[in-house]
């Protein structure tokens, strides 16, 4: 699979995925109705309410490529044997070992991802970021622009949680 692979497959489930989470639009991927409507009322415009839906994915499979992804004549990819192991027998591939790994290179995979549906209002958003800090920065300088960006999109700006009873 590669980074287009990753990109289509994000695209099919930010589509027609599950949708139950805190930052999930409806089935139908409205707004209104939705559990994001409910826990960040204040991501209310599509410029807000997209990037919002997409962020944690993205981030998540974008930390997930950067540590594993394997490159060849330039191309990142991740082998077939290697995402069975990962999803069917919970091992890690063959050989790997632990690379240095922070919000730079999620970031620079979230670049990668860009035009590719898997979520590419976030995708803008921290391509932007990620221009104005650097290729090199400081790691800090990147979570900095990681909460810079949930800030611009709204969804920080509320404080909307469900109590559930306790005994």
């Amino acid at each position: 699979m590669t980074i287009q692979g990753l990109g289509a497959l994000l695209k099919e489930v930010r589509l027609r995925g599950e949708k139950s989470g805190e930052f999930a639009l409806t089935a139908n991927n409205k707004f209104k109705g939705s559990p994001l409507a409910f826990y960040h009322p204040a991501a209310s415009t599509p410029n807000k309410y997209k990037p919002v839906s997409q962020w944690q994915a993205i981030g998540a499979w974008g930390a997930f490529w950067a540590i594993f992804e394997k490159e060849a004549n330039g191309v990142t990819y991740m082998t077939e044997t290697d995402l069975k192991r990962f999803f069917f027998e919970a091992k890690f591939p063959k050989g790997w070992s632990p690379k240095p790994m922070g919000f730079r290179e999620v970031f620079k995979v979230i670049r990668e991802l860009r035009n590719t549906g898997a979520g590419d209002e976030w995708a803008e958003i921290i391509t932007g970021k990620l221009a104005a800090i650097g290729e090199n920065s400081d790691e800090r300088q990147y979570g900095g622009g990681l909460l810079q960006a949930l800030e611009q999109v709204g969804a920080r700006a509320d404080d909307v949680y469900k109590r559930y009873p306790t005994r």
